[in-house]
């Protein structure tokens, strides 16, 4: 590789990260530090999902997202309701983060932006978390994060 070439792919990287990138257009990630919180939905009755008697939701995709909360020093605020409820919020940006069987190949990875996996369903089909479109920064720290705990 000649020193020109070496020289401008440095210039284009320094470039992407002063710039910002990746960025939230609508800044979920400075919002949800604003607030003190994630603002997450539970889909209402999917396998992997338990709501407990005082109402929260608990298991493995409820923990993953706790977890990443957790890693920046938020709590996790929770709706429980039917998945194309919360979609819907989601879209409108009312929610950050939806989870509860929410699998890799939904239609709704079309309009919204989809995490690396958080857990298999019983077929084998990946679950994953879905996040407003356009929310770049806030769905690569959550990879990131995923990333990080599946390796470890």
């Amino acid at each position: 590789m000649s020193i020109v070439r070496i020289a401008l792919v440095g210039l284009c990287a320094a470039a992407v990260v002063g710039c910002g990138i990746p960025r939230d257009i609508a800044h979920t990630t400075a919002e949800a530090r604003s607030r003190g919180h994630v603002r997450a939905g539970a889909v209402a009755g999917a396998a992997m999902i338990e709501v407990a008697a005082d109402g929260r939701p608990a298991g493995p995709e409820v923990d993953a997202i706790a977890a990443f909360a957790a890693s920046l020093d938020l709590d996790v605020r929770w709706e429980i309701a039917a998945e194309h409820d919360l979609m819907r919020l989601l879209e409108r940006r009312q929610l950050d983060v939806v989870v509860g069987g929410v699998e890799a190949s939904s239609p709704y990875a079309r309009l919204l932006g989809m995490s690396a996996p958080l857990a298999a369903a019983a077929d084998g089909e990946l679950l994953v978390a879905a996040v407003p479109s356009g929310e770049n920064r806030w769905l690569l720290r959550l990879n990131r994060f995923l990333d990080e705990r599946w390796a470890g």
